[in-house]
């Protein structure tokens, strides 16, 4: 899905090196063909649809790379000194509580998440052959 739709923003002039094109428009592309590949396997198991997906996803999705980043740091600072692997893991526990808060602020609304009965494996097929 994200090819078709970078080409067809990409005939844009303004769009075409546009900063908003790529900081806004395609992470949330990336972020509707992940929901809408994964949306009937989550249906399936946990009978449960997230309707702020898309939105939390480009919060979510930042601060989890930056977890990585600041965990691979701190292992690499714990080969030399682990005060430094501290000071990194630090700065980690901060992004990660920040992460959790970010979840309870998305799933604090009443409308966050839509309950259905689990699909049939058949229509879960269709659906990925379609």
């Amino acid at each position: 899905m994200l090819p078709k739709v970078d080409n067809i923003l990409s005939k844009s002039r303004w769009l075409k090196r546009s900063t908003i094109k790529n900081w806004l428009i395609i992470p949330v592309f990336v972020s509707i063909s992940a929901t809408l590949f994964t949306l009937p396997i989550i249906v399936y198991y946990f009978n449960v649809f997230s309707t702020v997906v898309i939105f939390s996803n480009l919060v979510l999705v930042p601060l989890t790379s930056l977890t990585v980043i600041i965990g691979c740091l701190s292992a690499i600072f714990g080969m030399v000194s682990s005060s430094l692997a501290q000071i990194a893991s630090a700065g980690n526990w901060l992004v990660l509580n920040l992460i959790l808060e970010t979840v309870k602020f998305f799933s604090a609304f009443s409308w966050s998440q839509i309950e259905h009965s689990s699909p049939a494996i058949f229509s879960i097929l269709i659906f990925y052959f379609l």
